[in-house]
């Protein structure tokens, strides 16, 4: 003869004070955390730590790119200093090498011209025997001529 309204049902009841307790465990468990100064300092600095890392992450990516850079301009510079110093040395070759051509033809139509005013000056067989040893000696002469010629171009 109990009334419904009145006497509550035990499974509700027992729900209840299960809710009630998670609740104020929740409840102990923020105050707990708000009372651990030692767990907070201690996320914090955990958060700082990571802080700090990244932007030491960041710095290093930053500091890499620019290295990489920077290599790359120098890498640019030599490339193109090389290439402007070929070009000068083989413009420096070219001329040496046409100055000593048009050296050696110039002194090979004087020997001819020489050899001829010599043979016909003189049959007289000593010169005769003379004119391949004086040959020899012109050649020798135009190859030193040559040579000082490459030198100095290529120290010009």
């Amino acid at each position: 003869m109990s009334d419904p309204k009145t006497t509550p049902d035990p499974d509700q009841l027992r729900a209840e004070i299960e809710q009630t307790r998670a609740d104020l465990g929740e409840t102990v468990e923020a105050l707990a955390a708000k009372t651990d100064v030692k767990g907070r300092a201690q996320r914090r600095i955990r958060a700082d730590v990571e802080a700090a890392k990244e932007r030491v992450v960041q710095a290093t990516s930053a500091a890499t790119d620019k290295v990489a850079q920077a290599t790359s301009a120098a890498s640019d510079k030599v490339t193109q200093a090389t290439s402007a110093a070929s070009d000068k040395v083989a413009q420096a070759t070219s001329t040496a090498t046409d100055k000593v051509t048009q050296a050696t033809s110039t002194a090979s139509d004087k020997v001819a011209g020489a050899k001829q005013q010599l043979a016909e000056a003189s049959n007289h067989p000593r010169v005769r025997r003379a004119l391949p040893a004086a040959d020899l000696a012109i050649a020798g002469a135009l190859a030193i001529a040559g040579t000082i010629l490459v030198v100095r171009g290529r120290r010009a």
